[in-house]
């Protein structure tokens, strides 16, 4: 985390991107404690990755405040049902008057997953997903709803490994953001 903060220290991006694992945080992982919780090693072990995944989501803010307070930008990608989006860091900078959140199905930007198979017919993943930003420009290119008139695979059965890696288009849609965010501010320091 040191060396993290110091490389941005250092190298002053214009926007950080934030994605930390959200397993830990996920729907799916309420229906697995369910079943557990009479397991004491295993609730154990559950309740100490999950302190490690709040103190990595927390890095994430403080990362996310130093770029708000440098006049720079960033990007906070979570599952839109994630049990994270209420944790006081993350809800602060949603109130935060400088970020906007972003509702998008990743479907959107092609996310597919395996139907049957893994070697089988893909299909187009709903995933509903948060974008917290302080860019409204970045927010405007990842704001994209299901517009419907295809069915959704489900993410269950070993499905939602797919899930993780971001489609081409998604990538594509965030760096068009950022450009049009350079832009803009560039254009507001020339106006200024």
């Amino acid at each position: 985390r040191a060396k993290a903060f110091e490389q941005i220290r250092r190298e002053k991006p214009f926007c950080v991107i934030g994605s930390p694992p959200c397993t830990k945080f996920s729907l799916l992982q309420e229906l697995t404690k369910a079943r557990k919780w009479n397991d004491s090693a295993w609730m154990a072990k559950h309740e100490s990755e999950l302190a490690e995944a709040k103190r990595h989501i927390e890095f994430c803010c403080l990362i996310y405040r130093y770029q708000l307070r440098c006049g720079r930008h960033f990007i906070h990608e979570h599952p839109w049902g994630a049990r994270s989006w209420p944790l006081e860091c993350v809800d602060s900078l949603v109130q935060d008057d400088r970020t906007t959140l972003a509702y998008a199905n990743m479907c959107r930007f092609g996310m597919t997953t395996h139907i049957s198979g893994k070697s089988g017919p893909r299909g187009a993943v709903a995933k509903p997903t948060g974008f917290l930003t302080s860019s409204w420009i970045i927010a405007n290119e990842l704001g994209r709803k299901c517009q419907g008139g295809h069915e959704h695979v489900p993410l269950v059965g070993g499905r939602a490994s797919a899930a993780q890696i971001y489609p081409p288009a998604l990538c594509e849609a965030m760096c068009r953001g950022i450009q049009k965010q350079k832009a803009w501010d560039a254009g507001s320091r020339v106006h200024a």
